[in-house]
């Protein structure tokens, strides 16, 4: 690492693993190890004019969206490209001179070879964005010295298939000259550590795989529980041997700065100690239909960081995913075999015969028979509150709660189907309402005690149905 805080890859390298191979380049990449909107790849081609060319030709025919590099230093580690969108190339006026690929992400180190023993590597992965956490009060001194009185709360500890690890606050330290002063920034991480064991027989590869489809179930349930989407960008494999540090790490770019939103979490990290978020990351893991679980969580926190009409069609299509998944099999149908089987018959006399009364064409009413079968909106709503109890009476609290569901629904119907623009504040006020009653709902379907919930989740409600009665 540099003293200006910008990691430098320098090595030769080769797209065939037998390194006796042509299509030799150098590559050179760099990114400011705290700004994760920096990543940058470029390879300098080297050879005459026809092996320059041959060099772009196989980066050109691949038809994946990921390629390894291989360094003819194997020991410094091979690179992977991940997410490759396209490259440009330079020209002078006559041969190739480099070529820059634009892509999401890389990893440098993580390779295939299988351990002959257990293999005991330290385990970070940092998230975004920061400040997650509420550490505690700080105390500013002339000396230059930050003193913190910390808030009492248990470890949050997470459970790996490789070892047990720690989500906490982290810091990392950058000194730069500001109006001719130097100074030494704080910069606050959201972090996964840990000590963790590459067994015998697998591959740092695997294990990779392995934990990046466990932090992406973390994810999912941090992003509930800080009403956000959380993205993990950074993972990094450290152990030192022999006195020598080796590591490995895979790297992701973003395309802009993510920032902390402002409001209130569903859950505080003071709230997930003592194996709750653990329980939570199980649940959600655990849960039958879990895809579309995800989804719906998905959908939900992103609806946080977007634009009015779109938080409105995220947030009511994960309301209606969780109303689906709350209710399971009694979504399949509103009637039963024999119930269905006599209203099909008779609907379909009565269009036969109004069809030829009218002298029009039948087939289209009959293509919508099947969506007749489906219980109504009204129906699913109604079944999923008595099957989980959510709170509801704060909801609409002037009103009726299913007419006031029925309300949005019309809302998202004109929106959608008719692209109808209407009242700005209507939409703002069903959407603080539907997310209200879809994050009930998700509580109690993942089983999560309301004593476990932040206290002031439901301050924007508050402010909305305090703002209705002063009008």
């Amino acid at each position: 690492m540099a003293d200006d805080g910008i990691q430098r890859i320098r090595f030769d390298g080769k797209f065939a693993a037998d390194l006796a191979a042509d299509s030799e380049f150098m590559v050179a990449a760099s990114f400011q190890e705290n700004d994760f909107t920096s990543l940058d790849l470029e390879m300098f081609w080297q050879g005459n004019r026809d092996e320059r060319r041959h060099s772009l030709h196989v980066l050109e025919s691949n038809q994946m969206d990921c390629i390894w590099i291989y360094n003819c230093n194997p020991s410094s580690g091979h690179l992977e490209i991940l997410g490759i969108r396209g490259h440009s190339t330079n020209f002078s006026e006559t041969r190739l001179i480099s070529t820059q690929i634009h892509f999401s992400a890389l990893q440098r180190g993580i390779h295939r070879d299988i351990e002959a023993e257990d293999r005991p590597v330290h385990l970070n992965i940092v998230f975004v964005p920061s400040g997650l956490f509420f550490g505690g009060i700080k105390g500013l001194h002339y000396t230059g010295e930050i003193k913190v009185n910390p808030l009492d709360a248990p470890p949050i500890l997470l459970k790996s298939k490789f070892g047990e690890l720690l989500f906490s606050q982290t810091y990392g330290y950058e000194t730069v000259t500001e109006h001719g002063n130097e100074v030494t920034k704080q910069i606050p991480r959201s972090t996964i550590s840990g000590n963790i064991v590459i067994p015998k027989g697998a591959s740092l590869y695997d294990v990779h795989e392995t934990i990046r489809a466990e932090i992406e179930l973390i994810r999912i349930a941090l992003s509930f529980c800080f009403r956000q989407s959380i993205g993990c960008v950074n993972i990094v494999y450290s152990e030192v041997k022999n006195g020598q540090s080796r590591i490995a790490y895979y790297r992701r770019k973003l395309s802009e700065t993510k920032l902390k939103l402002q409001g209130e979490p569903l859950f505080s990290s003071r709230n997930m100690g003592d194996g709750r978020l653990q329980k939570l990351v199980e649940n959600i893991q655990n849960f039958s239909d879990s895809e579309d679980l995800r989804r719906a969580i998905d959908f939900l926190a992103t609806s946080y960081e977007s634009p009015l009409e779109t938080a409105f069609f995220m947030t009511f299509s994960a309301m209606e995913t969780i109303v689906n998944l709350s209710i399971g099999s009694a979504s399949a149908a509103a009637y039963n075999t024999t119930e269905w089987s006599k209203i099909r018959t008779a609907l379909k006399e009565a269009i036969d015969r109004i069809s030829v009364e009218l002298s029009i064409e039948g087939a289209n009413l009959l293509e919508k028979l099947p969506e007749m079968e489906r219980p109504s909106f009204k129906k699913r709503v109604t079944l999923a509150c008595s099957t989980l109890s959510p709170k509801t009476s704060d909801i609409w609290p002037d009103g009726d709660f299913i007419k006031g569901m029925q309300g949005a629904a019309r809302l998202r119907n004109g929106l959608f189907h008719a692209a109808k623009y209407s009242d700005h504040n209507a939409i703002a006020d069903s959407l603080i309402r539907i997310r209200t009653f879809t994050e009930r709902l998700l509580t109690k379907l993942l089983k999560v005690a309301d004593e476990d919930l932040w206290p002031h989740r439901d301050n924007e409600l508050r402010r909305l149905n305090s703002s209705r009665l002063s009008m």
